[in-house]
């Protein structure tokens, strides 16, 4: 869920009605120093023994409450061989990306579906 007046986002396991406390399994994010046109989330499910795998490159953790051993949370894109930021480990099977202005990602038993508003 993202409050763009606040510029915070706030990414949690469920679903997320309003912004109010969670307790566990969350991770809020300052993203005052991302443009809103290339603002973008990729996301890999049960990828290397994690539940989810997710990045919004460009995000700053403000405080992260995740299960490490189950959730991982990334707030810059994996580098190539000549250090140049890539989305391409978030283009592979049982992943895919998704501008955050443009709809919202999860995953439906095998499928990724994307729901525009």
């Amino acid at each position: 869920m993202t409050n763009y007046s606040s510029k915070e986002r706030i990414i949690s396991v469920g679903k997320l009605k309003s912004f109010e406390f969670f307790s566990e399994n969350f991770v809020i994010l300052d993203i005052s120093g991302i443009y809103l046109d290339a603002d973008e989330i990729g996301v890999c499910w049960n990828k290397n023994g994690h539940k989810w795998e997710l990045v919004n490159d460009g995000a700053i953790i403000k405080e992260n409450k995740l299960d490490a051993t189950r959730y991982i949370f990334r707030n810059h894109l994996f580098e190539d061989e000549k250090g140049i930021p890539n989305i391409g480990y978030y283009i592979e099977n049982q992943c895919g990306t998704v501008g955050t202005v443009e709809g919202v990602i999860y995953q439906n038993d095998s499928d990724i579906i994307i729901e525009y508003d």
